[in-house]
């Protein structure tokens, strides 16, 4: 009588080690695929400027604006996300509107001598209108301007914009500057207000690097 032979199940050949370290790579990629979907999903709350504040500006809650931001969790730390981090504290530079707040914006305290002083101004004495918070001038005061004793004396330099005050124009939603608000040291603040009730205003936009300040006026009989 034949005896059946007994067969060996033999493993499937595509059951090796080539297949599993496959396989196991395919899943570690999907659990990092699903892990980053999930990340990019989640926010978190973060604050913005909801105006141009200029540096030195003391901030308040109606400074700020709260958004919520999809960003690595290190690049997150590098903002203010609670709005008592910032509010009452003194920014060191400029931040413009919708721009989140970083935190080393934010000055460990403000300077000792600031000060903020309004002085009227037309536009075509200020930069056409352009000038902008944060915008360094230099502020020149004509006195006696149809006199003989006729003279230009520049005020302050270097002094930053801290805002603009607009008017209404004849046109609907024309506004043109009609002051601006600077940020001066106490020194040259009381310069600055006399020169604004008893001269003729220009407020010079300052680019590039300033160049020597003397103080020296301009009068008439220096021209030709």
């Amino acid at each position: 009588m034949d005896v059946a032979r007994a067969r060996r199940i033999e493993r499937p050949a595509w059951l090796n080690a080539r297949t599993v370290a496959g396989a196991l790579l395919f899943a570690l990629a999907f659990v990092s695929g699903q892990r980053l979907l999930a990340d990019a999903r989640t926010t978190v709350p973060a604050w913005v400027a909801a105006r141009d504040l200029a540096t030195g500006t003391l901030v308040t809650a109606d400074d700020l604006r709260a958004v919520d931001v999809r960003l690595p969790a290190e690049v997150v730390s590098r903002y203010v996300t609670t709005p008592e981090d910032v509010t009452g504290a003194r920014l060191a530079r400029p931040v413009a509107a919708g721009e989140l707040v970083p935190s080393d914006a934010l000055a460990a305290e403000g300077p000792a001598d600031a000060t903020a002083v309004t002085v009227p101004v037309a536009p075509e004495h200020a930069a056409g209108g352009a000038l902008r918070p944060g915008d360094r001038v230099v502020v020149y005061a004509t006195f006696d301007a149809r006199g003989a004793d006729a003279r230009t004396v520049p005020v302050v330099q270097g002094a930053e914009v801290v805002g603009v005050v607009a008017a209404g124009g004849l046109v609907a939603d024309d506004e043109t500057i009609a002051a601006v608000t600077l940020g001066v040291p106490q020194r040259d603040a009381a310069r600055l207000a006399f020169a604004a009730r008893n001269a003729e205003l220009d407020v010079v936009l300052q680019t590039g690097v300033p160049g020597a300040y003397d103080g020296a006026a301009v009068r008439a009989g220096d021209f030709p």
